[in-house]
């Protein structure tokens, strides 16, 4: 009888199974850290990503490249009709004239 109760308690306090327990442990944790660690970096990279991005757009589409774009324009247009309504175009639109007709 002492000898049954020295084999189970060996078995049950042995290396073997506080390995296997050991093993079980591990893996269950480390896949409910590892799950936990990829939730925490998901989330924390996405909230980086979409402050990166809303930066981007923000500057993309804000007020400062709307400016620059109307005064490319502004100054491209009021070169082009400088241009076209200056004293030059005048000029030589009289003297055609005036030598057509003499």
């Amino acid at each position: 009888m002492l000898f049954c109760y020295s084999v189970i308690l060996l078995f049950r306090y042995s290396v073997i199974p506080l390995f296997c327990y050991s093993v079980v442990l591990l893996f269950r944790y480390s896949v409910i850290l590892l799950f936990c660690y990829s939730v925490v970096l998901l989330f924390r990279y996405s909230v980086i990503l979409l402050f990166c991005y809303s930066v981007i757009l923000l500057f993309r589409y804000s007020v400062i490249p709307l400016f620059c774009y109307s005064v490319v324009l502004l100054f491209r247009y009021s070169v082009i009709l400088l241009f076209r309504y200056s004293v030059i175009p005048l000029f030589c639109y009289s003297v055609s004239l005036t030598s057509h007709l003499s």
